[in-house]
């Protein structure tokens, strides 16, 4: 079941697993824009707004890279926004990036208004060849 008892469409939705935040790492407003890596309101602190989902991918992700669901939710409460784009007027797509773990991570999301939930799609090491010395910003 989907937020609010829906079923949820699963011929479009990977198999997902719930992941809860501690209320205080929550805000309250979606702001959906678009925004380029450039963008001087990047980054920023990523607020999470909905109940989180970690697709199935995510899931072996964090298996491969030996990060448990404890420390991968510790490492999100302090996470960064470095880039923001629109995918539709109710869906923004975000990297993320996390240093608080033992290796920096990036973390992709889409934060569906729409189905009021935000789901991670995948977790990965960035590489130092392809990112700036902060794993902020493309080279």
């Amino acid at each position: 079941m989907g937020p609010g008892g829906r079923p949820l469409d699963t011929e479009s939705v990977a198999p997902i697993r719930r992941v809860s935040l501690a209320p205080s790492a929550r805000g309250s407003a979606l702001v959906p824009v678009s925004c380029t890596p450039m963008d001087p309101r990047l980054p920023h602190r990523k607020v999470w707004i909905y109940p989180l989902l970690l697709s199935e991918h995510a899931f072996d992700k964090l298996r491969l890279i030996d990060c448990t669901f404890g420390e991968f939710e510790r490492a999100l409460a302090g996470a960064l926004v470095i880039e923001e784009h629109a995918l539709s007027s109710a869906q923004l797509k975000v990297r993320v990036l996390t240093v608080e773990w033992v290796r920096p991570l990036h973390v992709i999301v889409v934060v569906d208004a729409h189905r009021h939930e935000e789901r991670i799609v995948t977790v990965y090491e960035p590489d130092p060849r392809r990112w700036s010395q902060d794993y902020r910003r493309r080279r």
